[in-house]
């Protein structure tokens, strides 16, 4: 079977873990989307875009060092490609003629099954090339998250998802959300999960020591929860005034932190405020005690897997899909999305190290039998979307 695995930068992360369990079973082909605005995105570090070609080698997109990291996920890979978009504007002329001709490519390629990883606004010029073809979606987030709706993520679901012969998912709560969101939909919607970010593990620092902080990271959104953390900072100072705190990432989606609060306790908040490289977010993690989720909505969450990845544990809120990757008081905690309960919730992890029994209890690693169970999902969609 020839499958097409197409993907972007944004997601890269996921996929190169995903595909673990499918690349064996199929012929398959990832593409990977990247533009100027997500060169540096995820775990990806490309300077500069503009001497490859639209359909280029990943190896040479990637250079040697990055791509002695990439190597093993790709090994038995039939090819892997780059996407390049020059353009930072995401939907334009350029963008739309661009993805006619990736259409034109894709129908010379023959594809059995062209799976999106997600849709992409430079996607949109590819509607007229697919109405023939067998197409497969993950949506990442059916619904775009509080203070991030856009009339294009709108234009591009009601184009796509109609297309879909069948979904695959990456939490049950995904799959539901899916079908409320879009409840005409009518075809297979199958669930797999996140895998840990195993690859950010190449970027563990070489000299390693705790600081016991508690760590916040990523994109800072407003539905993020931010503001819940920094309410419930006071409350655990009562009791641990000398607890350490670190709030990291750039902010988007007219994101403010609440500065008075912040000054008051400066010295037990840190706030790093910009785009975090690799080896930044790695020592982070590496260092901390664990990791609080405090949104206040969520699908899932590539924080929760990167987390995973380093063997820490975290605190997320009741929200979207991190009950399922969750155990409560078993690898993690969950909390109400409000600052009361969080503050308990972190208390309870500090209190007599709680936290480290929890953090022993997180499998940081993919089991053979979890690739192979989701290989098999996978696989079963493909073959099921061949049939009908």
């Amino acid at each position: 079977m020839k499958v097409a695995f197409y993907t972007s930068a944004y997601f890269i992360d996921c996929a190169i873990e995903t595909i673990q369990s499918i690349k064996d079973k199929v012929s398959l082909h990832l593409y990977i989307e990247i533009s100027e605005i997500s060169k540096k995105s995820t775990i990806l570090n490309i300077d500069n875009l503009q001497s490859f070609d639209f359909i280029e080698d990943a190896e040479k997109v990637l250079g040697p060092e990055q791509w002695i990291k990439f190597k093993p996920y790709f090994d038995g890979i039939t090819m892997v490609k780059f996407i390049v978009h020059k353009n930072s504007k995401s939907l334009s002329i350029e963008s739309l003629f661009s993805a006619m001709k990736l259409g034109k490519y894709f129908q010379k390629m023959n594809f059995d099954i062209m799976h999106f990883d997600n849709i992409s606004q430079r996607s949109f010029g590819l509607y007229p090339f697919l109405n023939k073809t067998k197409l497969v979606i993950t949506l990442h987030d059916p619904k775009p998250h509080t203070g991030e709706n856009s009339w294009k993520t709108y234009l591009k679901f009601n184009l796509y998802v109609p297309k879909a012969k069948a979904f695959i998912q990456y939490a049950e709560f995904s799959k539901t959300l899916l079908k409320k969101v879009f409840p005409k939909v009518n075809v297979p919607v199958n669930c797999i999960q996140l895998l840990p970010y195993s690859f950010m593990r190449n970027y563990l620092p070489k000299e390693r020591k705790l600081d016991n902080s508690i760590l916040f990271f990523g994109r800072l959104s407003p539905y993020k929860g931010v503001d819940l953390l920094l309410n419930a900072i006071p409350i655990v100072l009562e009791k641990y005034p000398n607890q350490q705190f670190v709030i990291a990432g750039s902010t988007s989606y007219d994101f403010h932190f609440d500065e008075v609060l912040i000054s008051t306790y400066k010295n037990n908040i840190t706030i790093i405020n910009k785009y975090l490289s690799l080896e930044e977010v790695a020592a982070l993690i590496d260092k901390c005690a664990f990791v609080v989720c405090p949104y206040r909505d969520a699908t899932q969450s590539g924080v929760l897997s990167t987390t995973f990845a380093f063997g820490k544990t975290a605190i997320a809120s009741n929200v979207g899909s991190f009950r399922e990757y969750i155990t409560d008081g078993i690898n993690g905690l969950i909390s109400e999305p409000d600052a009361i309960d969080l503050a308990k919730k972190i208390i309870m992890a500090i209190e007599n190290d709680f936290y480290k029994k929890l953090e022993s209890n997180v499998n940081s690693s993919h089991t053979p039998e979890k690739l192979n169970k989701f290989g098999d999902i996978i696989l079963s969609t493909y073959q099921n979307v061949l049939k009908a």
